[in-house]
């Protein structure tokens, strides 16, 4: 008889271990780490109040390069250089492209233009190019 008492007690036993063992597994321990809603506590205070920024709603991809690049309004004098039509500002010289140009303007022409710089464009006359939105002849 003394067998069925020794069973009893392990039993017992294993049972109380079980549930220590339990009751160890829900007491936090490490798992605050893994909740976001829990910050750590470092007794400093923050670097900074403000709070980052967010990225507001995606306009979606340039159609083109060019459609960042904000219009220039110049005077100069057109010229021909290496084959192209040239802007001369006094401050420097522009290769002019566009469906603004008109067909019949002339070498020594005074002109007032709004264009937009076209950086990933190469001219033959080695100019930065200036695509022509309008052109007033002065």
């Amino acid at each position: 008889m003394a067998r069925p008492a020794s069973v009893a007690l392990a039993g017992a036993l294993a049972l109380g271990l079980g549930a220590l063992a339990l009751a160890a597994c829900g007491s936090g321990g490490d798992d605050d780490r893994a909740d976001p809603s829990v910050a750590p506590t470092t007794g400093r205070a923050p670097l900074s109040s403000t709070p980052p920024p967010t990225a507001g709603a995606p306009g979606g991809p340039p159609r083109s390069p060019t459609d960042q690049v904000t219009p220039r309004t110049l005077t100069g004098t057109v010229g021909v250089a290496a084959g192209c039509l040239v802007l001369d500002t006094g401050a420097g010289r522009w290769a002019l492209v566009g469906g603004a140009l008109p067909p019949d303007l002339a070498a020594g022409t005074r002109v007032e233009i709004t264009a937009r710089p076209m950086p990933q464009a190469e001219s033959p006359c080695g100019s930065p190019v200036l695509s022509v939105l309008t052109l007033t002849r002065l």
